[in-house]
């Protein structure tokens, strides 16, 4: 069939692990035919390489042996080269052999293309020089080549028996001259530029080039606050300029997708990744990669259940369920619950409350009221749950508690299981109550699916950052969620340290005001003069609440 592709050679770059390399649509008739280099070494058959795909249309294929992979970044050429021979007979007396002559125009023709190819790679002339028949004349050692001052030819030449160099009268006087004063002048340059680049002092130097003493002053302040003296400048809010600072260097990381990374004195982490965070040292703390934010994770649960049906409509009433001591898995120092809306309806509650079970519906004292974003009661759509604040309380895993809601005039459907008990009275609010008449009780599980309690604080810690020179304050900036209902430096804090975390300075923040419609900007400044002698910057938050942290930077000096 015929030759149509004109290709003859393919290039490729190792990776150190691809042992094979397609020659594709270069057609050979014998694997000899074809050449490999491997950054620029020509390879052997059957020693480094093995060829297969002889004679295919589609051309041919190089499988390096094992040990001769080429490496990353080498050149791998793959190169068809055909003996210039005509093979072909044509026996007398005999059919036209057709498809041996088809082949033998191939072959021809694959020599034509090796040709051009080398053509292609070989120094010519433009093809509308008029000049013809360039010869080249034999290497010879230490000359050069150069053109025929007739342009007949090349020729070698001698550089030593190049002329001497024409040298302009300037320059030679420039070469003449033996100090620095007579080269200054031989190439114009004025007294004044002279007396100027021979002061051996700044001061000299100024005054040279006519610095007034008011400017030299100032040009020798050490300090911001110095020139500011000088200049009769009323000092600015550096507080105000850092926290600035700090939150653009925040936008900065958010809107390019920064991880982590470090300033003058300062760096800013908003959490794009956990390459920031120690997680090691980290301890009831979840990373949310999706919102670029660390939550607190607290809570364990102690008891919960699984609504799954729905009851009918109750409203304008209250309802007392039993959390019994047999299913109290684990007492703790706080709580917090979690309510379900029915699938089909949801529900409005004016206030919930928890108090130890006496007897019957009767509490040991007046109830405690649990609180949602610290607001009391809770309107949920249907299909939704919601979970309270933490609530310090001290649960009792060897006692019984009641669980209470009273319910808004306008109530939807419930969800229930049928396990617990509950008492229930129409009409009337008790969560503040301690004692309640009540109007019956069922064995079902009615709002309340899970009860918590508090595992442990959270602690966010950073990994080290590195400061020039060993800092005496160290200011902080956080972007804080969730932070409705809770007071600042004690529900939760931030901490820093100058020798890698062995000692912590609380910060006292302050509220700056939003940065979202969800979170806070808190920023602060701790004096560390009195920790250990370091250059190791660490941050820490710390919280018993439910809170999440957006972003942090730090500015030491």
């Amino acid at each position: 069939m015929a030759l149509e592709s004109v290709i003859t050679r393919k290039a490729y770059t190792g990776n150190g692990v691809n042992d094979t390399f397609a020659g594709t649509n270069i057609k050979i008739v014998d694997s000899s035919h074809a050449e490999v280099y491997v950054a620029g070494v020509l390879q052997t058959e059957d020693t480094h390489y093995t060829v297969s795909d002889v004679g295919e249309d589609t051309g041919f294929i190089v499988t390096f042996e094992a040990a001769y992979i080429p490496a990353s970044d080498a050149q791998v050429l793959l190169i068809r080269v055909p003996p210039l021979k005509q093979q072909t007979r044509y026996p007398a007396n005999s059919a036209f052999p057709e498809d041996d002559h088809e082949d033998a125009l191939d072959y021809q023709t694959m020599i034509s293309q090796y040709l051009r190819e080398l053509l292609n790679r070989a120094l010519k002339l433009a093809v509308t020089s008029a000049y013809t028949d360039i010869e080249v004349p034999d290497p010879e050692d230490g000359k050069l080549l150069r053109w025929k001052s007739d342009l007949s030819g090349l020729e070698n030449f001698d550089i030593a028996g190049i002329s001497a160099l024409a040298v302009s009268d300037f320059m030679k006087t420039v070469l003449d001259d033996e100090t620095t004063t007579e080269l200054l002048s031989s190439i114009g340059v004025s007294d004044f530029m002279q007396t100027v680049l021979d002061d051996e002092a700044t001061t000299e130097l100024l005054s040279s080039i006519g610095v007034s003493d008011f400017m030299q002053t100032v040009l020798d302040d050490e300090s911001t606050a110095a020139v500011q003296a000088t200049l009769g400048i009323a000092s600015f809010d550096k507080e105000v300029v850092e926290t600035n600072m700090l939150l653009l260097a925040l936008k900065v990381a958010v809107i390019g997708s920064l991880v982590k990374y470090g300033m003058v004195d300062a760096i800013a982490d908003a959490f794009v990744d956990e390459s920031g965070v120690d997680t090691g040292a980290s301890e009831y703390v979840t990373y949310d990669g999706g919102s670029d934010l660390y939550e607190s994770d607290t809570g364990t649960e102690t008891w919960a259940e699984t609504l799954n049906a729905d009851n009918t409509v109750w409203a304008n009433g209250t309802i007392r369920q039993v959390l019994s001591a047999a299913d109290i898995s684990t007492s703790g120092s706080a709580i917090r619950i979690t309510v379900q809306a029915s699938t089909s309806a949801g529900f409005e509650v004016d206030n919930f409350a928890i108090v130890e079970r006496d007897s019957v519906a009767n509490g040991t004292t007046i109830p405690t009221e649990i609180l949602f974003d610290g607001t009391s009661g809770l309107i949920l759509a249907a299909g939704e749950s919601a979970t309270s604040d933490w609530l310090t309380y001290a649960l009792d895993e060897t006692k019984d508690y009641l669980l209470i809601a009273d319910l808004a005039a306008d109530v939807g459907a419930r969800v229930l299981i049928g396990t617990g008990l509950i008492y229930y009275k129409a009409a009337s609010d008790s969560y503040n109550t301690q004692n309640l008449t009540a109007d019956g009780n069922q064995s079902n599980t009615y709002l309340f699916s899970s009860v918590e309690i508090f595992a442990g604080s959270m602690s966010l810690q950073s990994e080290t950052s590195d400061a020039d020179a060993q800092p005496d304050t160290i200011r902080m900036v956080m972007i804080a969620g969730n932070t409705a209902g809770y007071t600042i430096n004690t529900d939760y804090k931030g901490w820093v340290s100058r020798d890698a975390g062995t000692t912590w300075t609380q910060v006292t923040l302050a509220d700056e005001g939003d940065y979202s419609s969800d979170a806070k900007v808190l920023e602060g400044e701790a004096d560390v003069s009195g920790q250990p002698a370091g250059t190791s910057i660490k941050w820490k938050v710390t919280s018993d609440k439910d809170i999440d942290v957006r972003g942090i930077g730090l500015l030491w000096e």
